[in-house]
């Protein structure tokens, strides 16, 4: 009789053999063709699935891709722009009622493309603005305004970057440039200082 016992990974299954060819488990259970099978194929499965495990941490992420391709779209887009971080780029706008803004680009899974019209500590909250904000938030098409968790007013748009082609990356660039300046010239009277010294 001989004893042989085959490692995948951490699991060890001892097998002995009878000079005839019968197997018997560590136990001292004969071992029939279709467990031997079972057990073959059981380990086979284990080595696949840590051999993925051990590969996929090296694979780009969906946000990363995102990314490389929202730096491709700006790259072809003609913009003049500057990369703040590897995912947020910024890109200069002159307005007829915000005189200079910056439009932000953040390069994920879902592109955010926005503009900060008004810092919190430019403005007081009243329920004027509030009305002229949800005005403007539903008659605008495809952006967003509104205000962010830490009391920024924001115009912004949220896109999938997997299906954003390079007119659709100009198209709603632009969009959120002149929504931006439109609103700003909508909210200026109730905002008590500029925004952009």
């Amino acid at each position: 009789m001989t004893c042989a016992a085959r490692e995948y990974g951490e699991y060890v299954f001892p097998i002995a053999r009878l000079p005839g060819g019968q197997q018997f488990d560590r136990k001292g259970i004969a071992m029939s063709a279709k467990d031997l099978l079972g057990r073959t194929l059981l380990a086979a499965m284990m080595s696949g699935v840590l051999g993925l495990t051990m590969t996929l941490p090296s694979l780009a992420t969906p946000a990363d891709d995102g990314a490389k391709k929202t730096a491709a779209l700006l790259d072809s887009s003609g913009y003049h722009y500057t990369k703040l971080t590897p995912k947020i780029w910024s890109i200069d706008f002159t307005g007829k009622s915000l005189p200079k803004f910056k439009v932000l680009v953040v390069g994920d899974e879902l592109d955010v493309i926005f503009v900060i019209i008004a810092d919190h500590d430019k403005y007081t909250f009243s329920p004027e603005l509030a009305k002229k904000l949800l005005a403007f938030d539903s008659s605008m098409d495809r952006v967003k305004v509104g205000i962010n968790d830490t009391g920024d007013l924001f115009v912004r748009v949220d896109v999938t970057s997997r299906t954003m082609d390079e007119a659709d990356f100009k198209a709603n660039v632009e969009q959120v440039a002149a929504a931006s300046d439109e609103v700003y010239g909508g909210i200026q009277p109730l905002l008590s200082k500029s925004p952009f010294h």
